[in-house]
């Protein structure tokens, strides 16, 4: 079950510095030994982050550059997704924190069959929009001041929801519209939860294909995701793996596990330019 943030359990000081904070004392370099509960540091500082271990966070950034506005960006995608009554639904009732700038940090708690490793951090300057993770990485908690002002909690909603489902297309779309950074090329390819699970691109294949069989693929990605499946199942059949009809059923089955499912036309034309025979 999610905590609300003052009952975090792995926070650590962090200190000011050019305008942002860092780790007082680097995780790498032994500061793992202070790592303590919320509670516990409350009473020696006020600057207190929480590592992101189990913790992802939206950053929406405004004004970080001429015409950027991370909540304009968010708000467009928000209104092309079906979803969006849940989304904005899910954004009221989660733990927001407005930064000094006047963005906002959303907190969402991991699931507890994912960790950090699963994710990379994502900067994002062209939309706006950050997505921060990373057992090394942290967010200033409410509280927490800067020489421009203060960290604050947006409303009395001071726990995180269980990240969503739609908060893994949302980091896939900040991720795929993210052209000009290089640390983001081998982040998130396709995670989604409801279905919590979370694929990276060096996900092992027979994983892969287990995981389509239980969650299938979402609109938007099926055909790509499809060819994907296939390609990794044409290297099991010339490799004696799978017989070749069995490799079909599972195509098939993938097919309607997907939402919407694809047409049984679409999976052949998919199956044929890819495996040759």
């Amino acid at each position: 079950m999610s905590k609300p943030f003052y009952k975090y359990e792995e926070t650590t000081e962090i200190v000011e510095k050019n305008g942002g904070f860092k780790l007082k004392y680097p995780l790498k370099n032994g500061g793992e030994k202070h790592i303590k509960p919320y509670q516990e540091l409350k009473e020696k500082t006020k600057n207190i982050g929480v590592i992101l271990r189990n913790i992802i966070v939206v950053d929406i950034d405004v004004d970080h550059r001429d015409g950027v506005d991370g909540k304009r960006s968010l708000q467009n995608w928000v209104n092309r997704r079906n979803d969006k009554d849940k989304i904005i639904e899910d954004v009221k009732h989660t733990l927001k924190v407005v930064t000094p700038g006047k963005g906002i940090h959303i907190h969402f708690a991991l699931p507890n069959e994912l960790t950090s490793d699963d994710f990379k951090r994502i900067v994002n300057p062209n939309l706006g929009i950050d997505i921060l993770i990373g057992k090394y990485n942290h967010a200033p908690l409410p509280g927490t001041v800067r020489s421009d002002g203060a960290y604050k909690q947006f409303d009395d909603i001071d726990t995180p929801l269980t990240a969503p489902k739609w908060l893994f297309d949302l980091i896939e779309y900040v991720d795929g519209n993210n052209k000009n950074d290089k640390e983001t090329k081998d982040s998130v390819r396709n995670q989604k939860v409801e279905g919590r699970y979370s694929v990276k691109h060096d996900t092992p294949p027979l994983e892969r294909i287990v995981q389509a069989m239980i969650y299938g693929f979402e609109k938007g990605e099926r055909n790509n995701e499809m060819a994907s499946l296939i390609g990794t199942l044409k290297w099991y059949i010339e490799n004696d793996k799978i017989s070749h009809e069995m490799a079909v059923e599972l195509v098939l089955f993938v097919g309607r596990q997907c939402q919407p499912a694809l047409d049984e036309n679409e999976i052949s034309n998919i199956w044929n330019s890819i495996v040759d025979y």
